[in-house]
């Protein structure tokens, strides 16, 4: 076969070929076909019959799966996140610091800047919202895709 792993694969037709659809049942003497993931061919172990249509589509699922993906990290989502859509951690920033300013301007009894920070925070905080629905917006928005209206109207 080869250095690569090997899985065992044995087909529907063999098993009955032995007379049992049962795993647990077969012998020694059972045909088994083994699949090299890397050179994607079919060797036989005995005395097995040619490739069956069954065989090649197991290869062909098994040539044709899905790569897998990279997981992104935590910090590698913030990152792209920061990047794509930058207003929304720059308001958040600016609604904090309107907020704790604010909060100690109430607790050394400064009233007038207490109420300049809180009209503050809420500007920031409605500036972060509207930032926040602009970018949602915008990624659903297609301009150069026509609307198809008969789905609608085969609802109704």
């Amino acid at each position: 076969m080869g250095s690569s792993q090997s899985f065992p694969i044995q087909t529907r037709k063999m098993m009955e070929s032995n007379g049992s659809n049962n795993r647990s049942n077969h012998n020694n003497d059972t045909k088994i076909l083994a699949l090299s993931p890397s050179s994607a061919k079919i060797s036989a172990a005995g005395a097995a019959p040619a490739a069956t249509s069954v065989d090649e589509a197991i290869v062909d699922a098994l040539q044709n799966m899905p790569k897998m993906h990279k997981v992104e990290t935590f910090e590698e989502k913030l990152y792209r996140k920061f990047s794509q859509e930058p207003f929304i951690p720059i308001g958040c920033v600016l609604t904090t610091y309107c907020l704790v300013s604010g909060i100690k301007s109430f607790m050394d009894r400064d009233a007038a800047r207490s109420q300049l920070m809180m009209r503050g925070r809420v500007v920031a905080q409605t500036s972060t919202i509207v930032a926040f629905m602009v970018y949602a917006g915008w990624e659903n928005l297609d301009f150069f895709k026509p609307k198809d209206l008969s789905d609608y109207a085969k609802k109704e």
